[in-house]
């Protein structure tokens, strides 16, 4: 067995405040950020050498051309990718053992944690989690749980006592003729050739490709480019209907076509995990080099409008739409303003406009837009005045259905709520926001302000929400007796521009308990400044279950305690309520909290938001820092280590 011993040193540093004047304070001060960023370095080691290493073990790439510079590697591999190798310096650590097993499997601190070689072989990743403890990756960063050493127990990154930082993966790295050799700490060799003038590398396809993954329709043919270096080159393919050509090699660069199968095929599980890879050979002499994309043929509809026509049902949240059901729909082919209801379903094409402008003398039985294009979210809806949702007392099958999906929506320039129940009985069966664009404004988004007016299912998901922070997203007021049905946000991004003060924001308002919501979901959304006020999120009305998990609160300034849940029934019988977490900057003493008066009104297993502070957003507290944050596009992705809360969008 080929041992991988000591690959990975565990930081472990404790810095003591020592002396009271200005220039000791100072002076530690500047070993602490001298000690951190030497921490972040060495966590950035770690992975590079792991990643080297798990190269070295794969064997498909060869090394076209290398620097080095302050004892690190710079490669240049065969797919054009680069990769960094660092022997690093000797120090005294404390580092779990790192072994590859006679099954080719990886082993930390004696237990097995994956497959080292081999097409199945994983690239361990490292990290430092928020309360300071290492953590292991075996899904490329996406999840992290805690590296436990032999007697079961999390590692800690940072120690009392005398530690030096080092990184020393290897006893010797070095360039012989033409192999680089990499020489553990047990004796053991590998090496990996140097061949000038081999290459293989697929260009990133410039349509359909997102995360590793190119996205092809059933049917479809498409084409990207391939730089190729070498004596001769050919691609394969995945089972079940793919199909792949190389055009001639010109300048060193070639044409890949691709056609997805024309349906989906049915493969046992045997082969199943490596139908999706793709891959380019180029050999040159005895040397190969190899270059790989993950493919992925699924539906993508260039018409749902096409699909309507033909009489097939489009799904959207368990809506069925369907020609039997709305029967003649409206294609919007440019920018059209509406004021009336001709139709109850309208398809809008990509990068046209629908405007609706009706008078306050139209009601919308059903109302259903849809962006035509599912691959091209550029249709929109702009409100210049509310839509008011009014079934009528005696409903035909295709009333009550208000749903929009695949559209920017936006109502930042109404008058009035973007909604409003209208009438004293059934307004609706389901109202649905999926996988829209929504730009909000000064109003509330939907208001129900008159005694039994209700809604039965109010459902926003997959999408982004651009708001001002003091409104309501649902205002019931002087309603004081009505009970409401369900209100879900599953999977949303809910932003300001910046925190303001006033009434703050609310999911749910209300002036007084004697109301009720049957179900509250809120799972796996992103909010950024957007702050509730002491009231809290969900305020007042009386709440049946609660089912709150994943979310992440962020705010760089609370104006008070972020409350998420104020019902007025103080307990609820409630379900979950549980990994959650909130930021905020340790200058604000105000903090985020699940429930008013926690402890107190908690219902059994229920836990508390965990709270991160920083001294300021730069810091690594941040879930932010090393992930993306970025106002203008409304794109949060948290870093590593909070990968887990918030929304996800594909």
């Amino acid at each position: 067995m080929k041992n991988f011993k000591s690959l990975l040193p565990f930081l472990l540093m404790l810095f003591v405040w020592a002396g009271c004047d200005t220039d000791d304070l100072r002076n530690n001060v500047d070993e602490l950020e001298n000690r951190v960023e030497s921490l972040e370095a060495q966590v950035s080691a770690i992975n590079d050498n792991m990643n080297a290493i798990r190269v070295i073990l794969d064997g498909t790439k060869t090394i076209s051309s290398y620097t080095l510079e302050n004892g690190t590697y710079t490669l240049k591999l065969s797919d054009g990718s680069e990769i960094t190798l660092s022997q690093g310096n000797e120090g005294q650590i404390v580092e779990p053992d790192i072994t590859i097993n006679e099954n080719g499997e990886w082993v930390l601190n004696d237990k097995v944690i994956g497959q080292a070689t081999g097409n199945d072989g994983i690239t361990p990743k490292f990290n430092i989690s928020a309360d300071k403890y290492w953590q292991i990756s075996l899904d490329g960063g996406v999840t992290y749980d805690y590296v436990l050493d032999v007697n079961n127990k999390k590692v800690p990154a940072t120690t009392g006592g005398d530690v030096s930082v080092s990184d020393a993966f290897f006893k010797e790295v070095n360039v012989k003729g033409d192999m680089l050799e990499v020489t553990l700490k047990d004796g053991e060799t590998y090496s990996l050739p140097i061949v000038a003038d081999l290459k293989a590398q697929i260009v990133d396809p410039a349509k359909g490709f997102k995360d590793g993954v190119w996205t092809i329709g059933y049917g479809e043919t498409v084409t990207t480019e391939v730089e190729i270096s070498g004596d001769n080159s050919f691609v394969t393919v995945p089972a079940g209907g793919w199909t792949a050509t190389l055009s001639e090699v010109k300048d060193g660069k070639a044409t890949l076509t691709v056609t997805a199968p024309a349906q989906a095929s049915v493969q046992s599980r045997a082969t199943a995990d490596n139908s999706t890879e793709l891959v380019l050979q180029v050999n040159k002499g005895i040397n190969w080099a190899i270059d790989k994309i993950k493919v992925e043929a699924k539906l993508v509809v260039a018409s749902y409008k096409a699909l309507y026509d033909a009489d097939q049902a489009i799904n959207v949240n368990g809506v069925e739409i369907s020609k039997a059901m709305f029967g003649e729909a409206c294609s919007i082919e440019s920018d059209t303003e509406i004021s009336k209801l001709d139709y109850k379903v309208y398809f809008v094409k990509p990068g046209a406009t629908l405007t609706y402008n009706a008078p306050t003398s139209v009601s919308a039985k059903s109302l259903i837009v849809i962006g035509d294009n599912s691959a091209d979210q550029t249709a929109k809806v702009v409100l210049k005045n509310r839509i008011q949702l009014n079934m009528g007392s005696s409903p035909a099958e295709s009333d009550g259905y208000y749903v929009f999906y695949n559209v920017n929506f936006d109502a930042s320039s109404t008058t009035t709520p973007a909604l409003l129940a209208y009438k004293n009985d059934v307004q609706d069966k389901a109202i649905v926001f999926d996988n829209c664009n929504l730009t909000l404004g000064n109003k509330n988004f939907f208001e129900l302000t008159t005694d039994g007016r209700y809604f039965n299912s109010l459902t926003i998901k997959n999408s982004k929400v651009k708001l001002n922070n003091s409104m309501y997203l649902v205002h019931i007021d002087k309603n004081t007796s009505t009970k409401f049905g369900n209100l879900s946000l599953v999977n949303n991004v809910f932003y300001a521009e910046a925190v303001t003060s006033g009434n703050g924001f609310k999911i749910f308002n209300s002036t007084n308990a004697t109301s009720s919501l049957d179900k509250l979901v809120l799972n796996n959304n992103t909010f950024v400044n957007v702050c509730p006020n002491w009231s809290g999120m969900y305020y007042q009305l009386s709440l049946g279950t609660v089912d709150l998990q994943n979310n992440l609160f962020w705010a760089s300034t609370l104006p008070a305690n972020g409350i998420i849940l104020r019902p007025g029934n103080t307990k609820i019988a409630g379900t979950v309520c549980k990994h959650n977490v909130g930021f905020s900057l340790n200058a604000n003493t105000n903090t985020w909290i699940a429930f008013f008066g926690f402890d107190d009104n908690k219902f059994e297993g229920a836990e508390n938001i965990i709270n991160i502070k920083a001294e300021s957003t730069e810091s690594a507290e941040n879930p932010f820092v090393g992930g993306t944050f970025d106002l203008s596009t409304g794109t949060f992705v948290p870093n590593a280590t909070y990968a887990e809360y918030g929304a996800k969008f594909e």
